[in-house]
């Protein structure tokens, strides 16, 4: 029976061993991947690596503009393949992931583009990716629940050091008490204060009282100074514990989102409670080294990118590539009130890098404190151009709120 073919090109390779460039005919089956010196049926392979082989694929990081290269990754061997642009990389890297974490996915009719671009694109594919959504989810749980952890450790750890000042404070509050009941209820200076330094002497330096002359010995303690002498209750300062996020897709990572020119990338939304926005979540560069810059960042009330500006960013942010994190928190400068059952949209310029995108994303998603979001496409103006940014997918990914 003959085997499935989901993509065949020509490409390039080399390796640890072959250090020279090489023709090959790269062929991805959803068992393998392998490179041919040549087509036919009864062609002999140069290379063959078991789809559970590969630990990795991935875009070369080093790249040059004009260099289109990305490494798959064994766990003792590295193959180096480059394309001829860089739509066909994203197209080989996205089906290699795709096959090799178990997603099936049908061979294409004909080796053209459109088929394999529509098939990254398509509901069709995206909705196999239940595994990883469930993985994915339950690693969000995870790491909430260690977020918690630390906050109540946080909390405790304060409270108790709050405390042990509290009680610090309030016995040499006592112990001045008991001087000032020594020096006012003394009928000799000298001899109080002598019992004076036995109940101090853990908490001041007295020298002995010697041959001091009595009736110019004077002992005061002014009330403003008791604060000087006892150390400042420490004041814990916490981010807000009662800021949430909603994301609205649990897939963050597929390539990729371009900026070019003035183009806007907008959603608009609405939630069932009044709320307080307090930031937003964008997708960062996917490239080791890149920057992608947020030129304009406004909230409108209203459906339409001409709508009354309720908040508009002063400062560019740049948004730097995370190996750790395909989202940036873009922090409001304030908070900006949502009432509820009204339409809002936030409208984006960015320029730089390309990005990461969210696909799949839902239109109506239920978040934190049981607050219904509800997303719908921006209705553009005559003189605003989309970047292509809708209910589906985009870069905008999270929205941060207090709910009022």
């Amino acid at each position: 029976m003959e085997r499935q073919i989901i993509k065949a090109g020509w490409i390039e390779k080399k390796s640890q061993y072959l250090k020279k460039w090489r023709k090959r005919l790269l062929v991805l089956t959803p068992s393998s991947l392998a490179t041919y010196k040549t087509e036919g049926d009864n062609r002999k392979s140069t290379m063959e690596i078991p789809l559970n082989a590969i630990v990795d694929a991935s875009p070369l990081a080093t790249e040059q503009n004009n260099d289109f290269i990305f490494i798959v990754s064994l766990n003792d061997d590295k193959y180096y393949l480059r394309v001829s642009n860089d739509s066909e990389m994203c197209a080989w890297l996205n089906l290699i992931n795709h096959t090799r974490n178990g997603n099936r996915i049908s061979s294409f009719s004909s080796p053209n583009y459109y088929h394999e671009s529509k098939a990254l694109s398509d509901e069709s594919l995206i909705t196999s990716f239940t595994k990883m959504k469930e993985l994915m989810c339950r690693r969000e749980e995870e790491l909430l629940s260690s977020l918690d952890e630390l906050y109540n450790i946080y909390v405790n750890k304060a409270t108790q050091e709050y405390k042990e000042m509290t009680d610090r404070y309030n016995k040499e509050c006592q112990n001045y008490e008991k001087i000032q009941a020594v020096l006012e209820n003394s009928s000799s200076i000298v001899a109080k204060t002598r019992e004076l330094q036995n109940e101090s002497r853990p908490h001041m330096n007295f020298k002995e009282l010697e041959a001091y002359n009595v009736s110019k010995l004077i002992v005061s303690i002014p009330e403003d100074n008791i604060d000087k002498l006892i150390k400042s209750c420490i004041k814990v300062c916490l981010g807000n514990p009662a800021e949430v996020m909603v994301r609205r897709t649990h897939i963050t990572r597929a390539l990729k989102w371009r900026y070019t020119g003035e183009k806007i990338d907008a959603i608009t939304f609405s939630v069932n409670k009044d709320i307080k926005l307090t930031g937003i979540g964008l997708c960062t560069p996917y490239k080791q080294g890149r920057i992608t810059y947020v030129k304009e960042f406004e909230v409108l009330k209203g459906s339409s990118t001409n709508s009354n500006s309720v908040y508009r960013h002063s400062q560019i942010v740049p948004i730097p590539y995370n190996p750790e994190s395909s989202i940036f928190k873009v922090v409001m400068e304030k908070q900006v009130l949502i009432k509820k059952d009204n339409k809002y949209t936030v409208y984006f310029l960015n320029n730089g890098s390309h990005t990461y995108k969210c696909v799949d994303c839902i239109s109506a998603i239920e978040g934190p404190e049981k607050v219904i979001w509800t997303f719908t496409n921006s209705v553009f103006s005559l003189n605003h151009q989309s970047n292509r940014c809708d209910t589906v997918c985009g870069p905008i990914a999270d929205f941060y709120f207090i709910v009022v």
